[in-house]
């Protein structure tokens, strides 16, 4: 029995001992959840009171004593994006007046950094900042884009092609409408000049009609679906809230999808016939995949934040002839029965009494888009291609 009590009283204390232990642990969490937003914000609380001491030390002309009460705070996180711009910006002035260059182009680029697009002004900083500012260029390096908008299409006629005496046919072509989307990218050259690439996918429509024999006519609606890449350089004339621009440019165009819909149409007595529903014809085979254009445009940017929005009316002029010559009139082939000729086949000439003329396309488009200027601060005198890729200017 008493092997036994003392046995009990063993565990009992074991049992305290790990109660002790975990009671340990808990507190020792609960102290450091606790305390480590206190020590945070203590540190954020004397990164503010060295800001206002250094601001105090310089204006006392101490200005020895501003870089030690600043460097430590901007390495961490104890100040805001704001009080970041005041000391950088202090540590500025500070290393000019002690004509430590290198320390000043250096404070300045940081300063930059966190506000890209700050322009140093006579009527609002020192003149020792705005001759500094000089130096530099805030000018993006690239830009990046989307755009969206609204397009008219205008067939221009280069030869036409009918199943009549063309020279006596009335060819009527209409603008159509469309629309389009389009994302790029923008390599800036300095401060006005830049060079850019679209890649554009669009819808594209216009209309025709044309009077076949005595008061017989053919009605049809074009419709495209085209992928474009322009290249082109633009004028940027940069203003506070607005920017004005032109660009000019080459167009490579790629022909994704080509439908002739034909609400209404000769039949094979000669009578005009309306459809129940549109024929759509696939127009691929007859109409060339590769052409060019020239590009021409004019926009505003509209400055919100760091990026911007843009608002462009652009021109393009097809060069090339989009219908091939080849082929145009196959398919009317006819064959006698019972003394009725029939066309045996459903191509466009032989059953709608439509025949491509050789064309060309002209383009307007009014876009609207969003810009997002990717800032790379750096000094003009040191700035090369190869700098684009480096992470970091001296």
């Amino acid at each position: 029995m008493k092997f036994r009590t003392v046995k009990l009283v063993q565990i009992n204390y074991r049992k305290d001992n790990r109660k002790r232990g975990l009671y340990r642990i808990i507190t020792i969490v609960a102290l450091c959840a606790f305390s480590v937003p206190f020590v945070f914000g203590q540190g954020e609380v004397g990164c503010v009171e060295n800001l206002n001491s250094a601001n105090e030390e310089f204006d006392a002309g101490h200005f020895y004593n501003v870089p030690r009460l600043l460097n430590d705070c901007l390495k961490g996180n104890g100040l805001t994006r704001e009080q970041k711009l005041q000391a950088y910006y202090l540590l500025t002035r500070t290393y000019l007046y002690l004509d430590v260059p290198d320390s000043a182009d250096y404070s300045y680029l940081e300063f930059l950094r966190i506000d890209p697009e700050y322009q140093a002004e006579e009527s609002r900083d020192p003149i020792d900042i705005v001759y500094l500012a000089e130096k530099f260029t805030t000018s993006p390096v690239f830009s990046l884009w989307g755009k969206g908008g609204a397009n008219l299409n205008q067939a221009i006629v280069v030869h036409p092609w009918g199943i009549g005496n063309t020279s006596l046919s009335e060819e009527n072509y209409k603008i159509g409408g469309g629309f389009q989307l389009s994302g790029g990218a923008e390599l800036h050259l300095g401060d006005y000049f830049s060079v850019g690439i679209d890649l554009r996918t669009g819808l594209n429509e216009y209309t025709f009609s044309e009077g076949l024999f005595s008061d017989d006519s053919v009605h049809t609606r074009d419709r495209s679906i085209w992928g474009d890449v322009p290249v082109f350089v633009k004028y940027t004339y940069k203003g506070k809230q607005y920017s004005p621009y032109i660009l000019a440019g080459f167009e490579s165009n790629f022909l994704m999808s080509s439908k002739l819909i034909i609400p209404e149409f000769m039949n094979i007595e000669g009578a005009k016939s309306e459809t129940s529903q549109e024929p759509k014809i696939d127009m691929m085979k007859g109409r060339n995949f590769y052409s060019k254009s020239l590009l021409f445009g004019a926009g505003v940017l509209y400055k919100v934040g760091y990026n911007y929005i843009c608002l462009e009316l652009n021109y393009s002029t097809g060069l090339d002839n989009l219908s091939r010559p080849e082929g145009k009139y196959d398919g009317i082939t006819v064959e006698a029965e019972d003394g009725i000729y029939k066309r045996l086949n459903y191509h466009v000439p032989g059953k709608f009494g439509y025949v491509d003329d050789d064309f060309r396309l002209n383009h307007f488009r009014l876009n609207i888009g969003f810009v997002k200027p990717l800032y790379k601060p750096r000094k003009k005198d040191k700035f090369t291609l190869r700098d684009l890729f480096n992470k970091g200017n001296n």
